[in-house]
């Protein structure tokens, strides 16, 4: 018990001096990461709690600002997708099959341009949708309800959903194309 609780002490002490000595350094590269002094404290935050998590391995250490400084990386890699991810129904379905390693949405350093518009332009879309056709889209898209959920819920055969989902995709594409082309067009003559 009292070689347990000598232990916790030694390890408590050694977190304290590690993090003194590199703490302020820590936080400026997380001030550099991050655009703005909150986010700069969350990440500051972040890796902290993971280097607390982490201190009984890292105490067998001698350097432990490289594994900081890897955590730090990483932890920001990871939050960046996360604040500016934006896909409502990729606005109702894919265009062209366009060859990408990856989707733009997952890359670091996209950003996602008119969200609100895209919203207002999706909720006009659904305005079109009789009532059976609006269930599937949103049990789709916004419930993540599978066919086989949706046929029991409708009383319907998983062909007749997905030829709804995709008839009411259809509709909602068109609509989204034609305010889209009439926008431009508007802008055009103005």
């Amino acid at each position: 018990m009292i070689n347990q609780n000598l232990e916790k002490t030694q390890a408590r002490e050694w977190v304290e001096q590690a993090w003194k000595k590199h703490g302020d350094i820590i936080f400026r590269l997380c001030e550099i990461k991050c655009n703005n002094i909150d986010d700069a404290k969350d990440l500051f935050q972040t890796v902290a709690l993971k280097f607390c998590r982490n201190a009984k391995a890292l105490m067998s250490r001698d350097e432990v600002m490289s594994w900081l400084v890897k955590v730090l990386h990483n932890t920001f890699l990871d939050s960046v997708p996360a604040r500016s991810r934006f896909s409502p129904m990729s606005y109702v379905a894919e265009r062209s099959p366009d060859y990408i390693p990856f989707r733009l949405e997952d890359s670091v350093f996209f950003e996602s341009q008119g969200q609100e518009e895209a919203l207002r332009l999706l909720e006009r879309a659904a305005e079109i949708l009789n009532p059976v056709e609006r269930m599937i889209i949103d049990m789709t898209f916004l419930g993540g309800i599978s066919t086989e959920m949706q046929c029991n819920i409708l009383g319907l055969s998983k062909n007749a959903v997905r030829k709804r989902r995709y008839f009411a995709l259809k509709k909602m594409r068109n609509m989204v194309d034609a305010e889209l082309d009439g926008s431009l067009n508007g802008a055009t003559v103005a």
